[in-house]
């Protein structure tokens, strides 16, 4: 019988893992606590790094950019290069805050990037002091990528 309440209170609340944290749980547009506002280091010993690396940095783009919006339905092929700029506040648990687009060819690239940044937010490593300890400190990330449409096939090359 207790197993059986077990398992629906499991069935009725479920657990939420990291992989499940959503962006409106996540990304906060400043870091909440009024304290840690003032604490935002400009370097870090342990710069902030997406979870997985370079490699799951660029399936994460590829797998989530919405190229639609930069791409004209009317031509048939198309190729542009892209390099968006943004600077971002990576806290001590790998949340991120105070985004900025410091340099994005129009706004259509800038709403994108800001989405998918959002959207990036529970996949970071925290940046960590020179004693160990994890910090808030701002983060600069430099998106190369170049898209090509011939006919209906788009690929990104980063």
């Amino acid at each position: 019988m207790l197993l059986r309440k077990i398992l629906l209170a499991f069935l009725v609340f479920p657990v939420m893992s990291e992989a499940q944290v959503t962006q409106d749980t996540c990304y906060q547009d400043q870091i909440a606590d009024p304290g840690e506002r003032e604490k935002i280091f400009n370097e870090a010993t342990i710069h902030p790094s997406f979870k997985g690396g370079v490699i799951s940095w660029r399936r994460f783009l590829e797998r989530n950019l919405n190229t639609d919006k930069f791409i004209d339905g009317s031509s048939d092929s198309a190729t542009f290069s892209l390099n968006v700029t943004a600077k971002f506040v990576v806290d001590k648990t790998g949340r991120l805050s105070n985004l900025e687009i410091l340099n994005s060819p129009n706004p259509v690239v800038t709403e994108e990037m800001i989405r998918i940044l959002k959207r990036s937010c529970p996949f970071w490593n925290p940046p960590y002091s020179s004693s160990g300890r994890a910090i808030n400190a701002w983060h600069t990330e430099k998106i190369f990528f170049t898209v090509e449409k011939h006919a209906d096939l788009i690929s990104i090359t980063f």
